[in-house]
């Protein structure tokens, strides 16, 4: 764990490095902050003026009178978090019975989409036999995968393209802003 400290330490210090005037905000886990030793420490080993803040997550019923000595030293704030229990799964729902004619007309509809699956793929060149994917008991979504499978395989795919969505103009992170005004009013202390 100290080399992956280390490395993310590094980076945040490349960042800070190449950005003046930037502030960074980390989540990582308590392993990673621990007594100001892990991350913070390999940050401030290669930056020079840097003020840090780390916050330590623990849970409690109830934030102590007074600070327990164990938890002493292991972060710059400790975040006493009171974790509701978590609730039972819940009982999956019992089936529906299905009318016969319901139960034909599903089947009935399935069959063809299957079909026109098929048909779709003997367009783009694959063989599908219909027939033994509804003996089968293959879903449509089931053979839509494998036909895009065969395709992957055989390289048709290579035309897909992955575009990022467009830049919308995001307002900044409640959480962001707060970190920004503590460190603005540590400054001008």
């Amino acid at each position: 764990m100290a080399a992956w400290n280390e490395g993310m330490g590094a980076r945040i210090a490349d960042f800070l490095g190449a950005n003046p005037g930037y502030s960074v905000l980390v989540l990582a886990g308590n392993g990673h902050l621990m007594y100001n030793a892990a991350i913070q420490a390999s940050v401030k080993s290669r930056t020079k003026g840097l003020r840090q803040a780390s916050f330590y997550t623990e849970s409690a019923a109830a934030c102590p009178e007074k600070l327990p000595e164990e938890h002493k030293n292991l972060a710059g704030y400790i975040w006493y978090i009171n974790h509701a229990p978590k609730p039972a799964p819940a009982a999956p729902p019992a089936p529906v019975p299905i009318e016969a004619a319901t139960a034909v007309a599903l089947a009935r509809a399935e069959a063809a989409e299957l079909a026109s699956i098929g048909a779709q793929a003997a367009r783009l060149g694959l063989a599908i036999d219909v027939a033994e994917a509804v003996q089968k008991g293959l879903r449509p979504d089931a053979l839509r995968a494998s036909i895009l499978n065969q395709l992957a395989a055989r390289g048709d795919a290579s035309a897909v393209a992955v575009v990022p969505p467009p830049k919308s103009a995001a307002l900044e992170s409640p959480l962001l802003a707060a970190v920004k005004r503590a460190t603005s009013a540590g400054k001008a202390a």
